[in-house]
């Protein structure tokens, strides 16, 4: 997944001490922009609505904390509520940025669909919780995807059920061997932070960035050596680790990454020590990459 950058709104949010987080809404942005675009103008002044996070091609930006409520998914006074239970005050708002006035981009669409699987994982939130705004109140948004069939397709592809080849207007990424059996993102994704990072295999070489673990990968993993002495080096690789244990994923190993890590070796079995070394990073990869390793 893309690192979550960040410029918070001071002003289009109702901060709370945390919340029960119960589903995604998904949007459409209404217009030609990108994600940096949203968040700097959300943060200029009041304007009386926002969303968490706004995914375009090239970037993820996130507007408002998951724990504070950004108002998206609301009546405003004029729409009909809709759906039973989701609101404003239990859901996260993803906005994707449009390429056109009338699509959006395959690139957005898998980011997108990197964020929301991110925060399902995270939050617990089933399959059957991310929704359109439309399903949450009778505004027509995202409106390319008001079409059930359409919106179906697009929901298999967000939340990892389906490749982006199955879905209306997304192509498939020429990055990877997607049509492997042997593929998977999460190994791309890592493989990608290794080599940013400068970890080779054993001969030394970069690895290829084909989302299959293999030997080489797996080479590459033994050599990392993760803590709080190493905050700002391996920052990559720290933000994969990051986004799998549901902590900050801002690439610095601080004290809350240390805990959060410490909390999954107690849970898996390994020596507790804070540290995210050979033992921890394979570990990591057998539980959030089923038949891996």
């Amino acid at each position: 997944m893309l690192p979550i950058q960040t410029k918070l709104t001071a002003y289009n949010k109702k901060e709370t001490n945390g919340r029960n987080i119960q589903g995604i809404v998904i949007h459409t942005v209404g217009a030609v922009s990108s994600a940096k675009n949203n968040v700097d103008y959300y943060a200029s002044k009041y304007l009386g609505a926002s969303a968490h996070y706004f995914c375009d091609q090239k970037e993820i930006w996130q507007s408002v904390k998951d724990k504070d409520v950004a108002w998206h998914c609301g009546t405003a006074k004029c729409y009909t509520q809709k759906h039973p239970t989701l609101r404003n005050s239990n859901t996260i708002g993803i906005e994707m940025c449009q390429d056109t006035p009338s699509t959006v981009a395959a690139d957005t669409i898998n980011n997108t669909a990197d964020l929301v699987q991110y925060l399902m994982n995270k939050y617990k939130i089933p399959v059957e919780m991310v929704v359109r705004h439309w399903d949450v109140v009778n505004k027509k948004c995202p409106f390319m995807y008001i079409d059930n069939t359409k919106w179906n397709e697009l929901k298999k592809t967000l939340t990892g059920q389906a490749g982006a080849a199955a879905c209306p207007n997304i192509q498939p990424s020429n990055t990877g061997n997607k049509t492997s059996p042997l593929y998977n993102r999460d190994i791309q994704e890592l493989q990608q932070a290794l080599n940013a990072d400068g970890f080779k295999d054993w001969e030394g070489k970069s690895l290829q960035e084909d989302g299959i673990w293999g030997s080489r990968t797996s080479a590459a993993v033994k050599k990392v050596l993760l803590s709080v002495k190493t905050i700002r080096s391996s920052m990559n690789v720290t933000r994969w680790l990051q986004q799998r244990i549901g902590t900050d994923a801002d690439g610095l190993f601080g004290n809350k990454t240390k805990e959060a890590v410490k909390a999954f070796q107690a849970k898996h079995g390994l020596a507790v020590d804070g540290i995210a070394g050979k033992n921890t990073m394979l570990a990591m990869v057998r539980v959030y990459v089923p038949n891996a390793t």
